[in-house]
């Protein structure tokens, strides 16, 4: 057997491996690229089969066949760099098809030439074309428009292939002018010709290796660039995303707590001043004057304003870093301040506020903290049935307790919780909304896991959502 039949075979299987090792790779779920990288080592595989044959029997040897060899090379060449480009640009297979035609003409031509202009005269053609193919291939690599895969090495190395395919082809073409054209269907097969063809020959299977090795090293975060090896990669660069995004969420969460402390600071002093003046022209009414109106007026005013204080001193407790200053607190006076904060906030969306109050428990707790937990909850439920247009707008809060708990519910009427959700509801960064930091819920959890209690989170049969907190009883006496 001749030595170029014996190197066709040895390519044929490796390209016949490397081939099936790129289907099971992406389990036949091919983006573009793959698929048509998949297309080349296909076509790749009819061109060396024709050489085969045309060199075993001499039969084979007839315009057909050389058509359809020259063909396959330029057509898988221009399939290639469409492989390429469809890495992470959109391929149009109009275009392709176009130049496939076009490619097909060009072969009609060339065997024209080899009736006209001499049996050697397609080398010049083919090897000309084919040079122009694989720099452009080289060229598209280097102008790769995502930065990773830019960046990438192995991406690197199949420019520096396309290079050495495209310095093959040259090397044929200036043969072609010499008394001994290099091809591979010539009789006079001397070694240089075995070691060349060698050489060719390896550079392609490199290449499908060096693609194999991109689509394990690379991935595109959109919906190409995903198979079966690297998988594990898409998650680990997925996770350093959102840990990113969470780290800069975290950052404006602590720039928005010190920009609430210096705030609640800078109006304690003018709320003080404010409640002074108040006092004083009151006193002064009370003395030279019986404006009993007047003085009521003033009565509400300094309520107003010492609900306001507190609710500043609340802001700056919240975002102050201290231990938790625990104290028997009864649940239910809690809730209903807290109530009255956001009433405006209900009026607005026009939802029914239902309070279910079987006991008022007592608990040992942190007041400003458990608000807190409250809150979150409350405002959550608004703007999930803000999100809805059902005509059944309704928050229900309800308190009990029993031998042990203190418990509190809130339950609304809105869109509920993705069922995907609701086993991580609690975890930081994990939010049921768009918009959200997914740091509420994470927040109330370790509220009250450190007041020794526990929150759950379910649907409603009817729709809604429902969270309940269990808080155990104060220990003091009455």
């Amino acid at each position: 057997m001749q030595p170029i039949s014996v190197l066709i075979i040895i390519y044929s299987f490796i390209t016949l491996g490397t081939a099936t090792t790129l289907y099971f790779t992406f389990r036949g779920k091919f983006d573009a690229s793959a698929m048509l990288f998949l297309a080349v080592e296909i076509l790749m595989l009819g061109v060396v089969g024709l050489n085969f044959l045309a060199k075993q029997d001499s039969s084979y040897a007839v315009p057909w066949l050389f058509f359809l060899s020259n063909f396959l090379v330029i057509t898988s060449e221009i399939v290639l760099i469409f492989s390429i480009y469809g890495l992470d640009r959109k391929v149009n297979f109009k275009k392709l098809y176009l130049l496939i035609l076009l490619s097909a003409i060009y072969c009609i031509f060339m065997e024209y030439a080899r009736v006209n202009l001499g049996a050697t005269s397609p080398i010049a053609f083919q090897c000309s074309v084919s040079a122009l193919l694989a720099f452009i291939a080289a060229y598209v690599c280097r102008t790769s428009i995502d930065i990773d895969l830019k960046r990438n090495q192995f991406l690197k190395l199949i420019s520096y292939l396309q290079i050495g395919v495209g310095l093959i082809s040259m090397i044929r073409f200036i043969s072609f002018f010499t008394s001994d054209p290099i091809a591979p269907r010539n009789p006079n097969v001397t070694s240089s010709i075995v070691i060349f063809f060698a050489i060719y020959l390896t550079l392609n299977v490199f290449r499908y290796i060096t693609y194999q090795s991109l689509r394990i090293s690379w991935v595109s975060m959109g919906n190409t660039g995903i198979n079966f090896l690297n998988r594990n990669l898409f998650n680990l660069i997925n996770e350093k995303e959102q840990l990113l995004q969470n780290l800069i969420n975290s950052n404006r969460m602590i720039g928005v707590s010190a920009l609430a402390s210096s705030l609640s600071h800078e109006l304690s002093q003018p709320l003080t001043s404010i409640a002074l003046q108040t006092e004083a022209v009151k006193r002064d009414l009370s003395i030279n004057t019986d404006n009993t109106r007047s003085i009521k007026s003033l009565d509400n005013i300094g309520s107003q304003i010492n609900r306001l204080s507190v609710l500043v001193k609340n802001l700056r407790q919240l975002f102050k870093s201290q231990n938790s200053q625990l104290a028997s607190v009864d649940l239910a006076s809690i809730t209903d301040e807290l109530i009255e904060i956001l009433n405006f906030n209900l009026h607005s969306p026009k939802i029914t506020l239902t309070k279910n109050y079987q006991s008022k428990p007592i608990i040992d707790a942190d007041p400003i903290q458990i608000q807190q937990v409250l809150i979150n909850l409350l405002n959550n439920s608004i703007e999930s049935i803000s999100e809805t247009n059902l005509p059944n707008k309704e928050i229900t809060i309800s308190i009990w307790q029993d031998d042990k708990n203190a418990m509190v519910s809130v339950q609304d009427t809105g869109i509920g919780i993705r069922s995907e959700l609701l086993p991580i509801i609690f975890d930081l960064y994990k939010s049921s909304k768009g918009s959200g930091l997914g740091i509420g819920l994470w927040l109330s959890k370790t509220i009250i896991d450190k007041h020794k209690g526990t929150i759950t989170a379910s649907n409603n049969s009817g729709g809604g959502a429902n969270f309940t907190i269990a808080i155990p009883l104060s220990q003091v006496k009455s």
